[in-house]
């Protein structure tokens, strides 16, 4: 790291600056933010400690054996809300990572719920239902070190969702490049399980584990949660949504999103090749940007409204001609005779 800072923005043109971190120098600015004078100087002392430390964030260091600090001193609780956020609220996801941990599958009150959208996307899954396993078993198969950090996470996990009052049950899931799956969980006794899940489909008695069901379906479960979620203001950014979906599915994710997004008040920003969802009748203007790599390699991000286009206007074709630029430019093939003639 080299600079780090956090700045509360009251409106447009007020900023109060909570701390300037600069560590190429070592110097770290903690402003008069907080009333008291005792707040400040605590936070001078662990200031000190990590003023020249690329290594760590001095927003990870007050989230670190600090539950007494906070106790005493409520109004510094700002660095523990917004190590929260980050944590819990804001999630980035890449093109082969799960967004979700599986817990909702275990919420019996939402069961059908599941099963709807799992339907409404066209997986051929009715139903499903979980099958426990011996967590034993289960452990005997990973390190001891992640054993213990499982448990601890699930400990965390359950504190929070105690504190924001959630319905969702926390829950851990691992899961292998075949697709085997456990989720691991504490049932109502508090004693850690194992458990893993079967799917029922339409048509056939057979009942089909994670690893036996399509990519897509496979991905249609791994985004799941942005349909369920109880977690108000959660905000998902989702590197490629489209991959393994076909175009029709990706542009039914995006308008079953949009349609529970009022309610649910959540945030989706994704990333994706998929030109068909740029459809007016599903996105405004200013949802649709582009980014544009120029001929140094430098990436310009850039929103559609700036072009002021009529609303009637195909906007897929539109950008495939080249209209908003952000497509590949290919170079001529140099083996190719009409190149070698010019």
């Amino acid at each position: 790291f080299t600079a780090e800072w956090l700045i509360e923005v009251s409106d447009p043109k007020k900023e109060k600056i909570i701390f300037h971190r600069d560590i190429s120098n070592g110097k770290i600015e903690l402003a008069s933010y907080f009333k008291d004078k005792a707040i400040n100087e605590r936070l001078s002392i662990y200031a000190d400690d990590v003023k020249s430390d690329e290594t760590i964030l001095f927003l990870t260091l007050m989230n670190r054996n600090k539950s007494s600090f906070y106790e005493t001193f409520e109004e510094a609780r700002v660095f523990k809300n917004i190590f929260n956020w980050f944590n819990y609220v804001f999630s980035v996801n890449s093109p082969s990572q799960p967004i979700t941990n599986y817990s909702y599958l275990m919420n019996n009150d939402i069961v059908d719920k599941i099963s709807d959208i799992l339907r409404q996307f066209s997986t051929g899954i009715t139903t499903f239902n979980f099958v426990e396993l011996p967590i034993e078993k289960v452990f005997s198969k990973i390190p001891k070190e992640l054993c213990d950090e499982i448990s601890n996470s699930l400990t965390e996990q359950l504190k929070y969702s105690k504190e924001r009052k959630n319905k969702c049950n926390p829950a851990i899931m691992l899961r292998s490049n075949d697709n085997s799956m456990y989720i691991i969980r504490f049932n109502e006794n508090g004693e850690m399980i194992a458990q893993t899940f079967q799917f029922n489909h339409s048509n056939t008695n057979s009942k089909f584990s994670l690893n036996e069901e399509s990519d897509g379906t496979v991905r249609l479960l791994d985004l799941i949660e942005i349909f369920l979620t109880d977690s108000k203001g959660k905000v998902y950014v989702i590197d490629e949504i489209n991959r393994y979906f076909h175009p029709l599915l990706t542009y039914r994710l995006v308008e079953k999103y949009l349609e529970l997004a009022a309610d649910n008040y959540i945030q989706l920003i994704v990333t994706t090749h998929e030109s068909y969802i740029m459809d007016f009748s599903l996105l405004r203007k200013d949802e649709i940007c582009f980014v544009n790599k120029d001929d140094n390699g430098r990436s310009e991000i850039y929103s559609l409204e700036k072009f002021g286009e009529r609303f009637d206007k195909k906007i897929c074709l539109a950008y495939l001609k080249g209209s908003y630029d952000a497509i590949p430019k290919f170079e001529k093939d140099v083996s190719d005779k009409s190149v070698l003639s010019e």
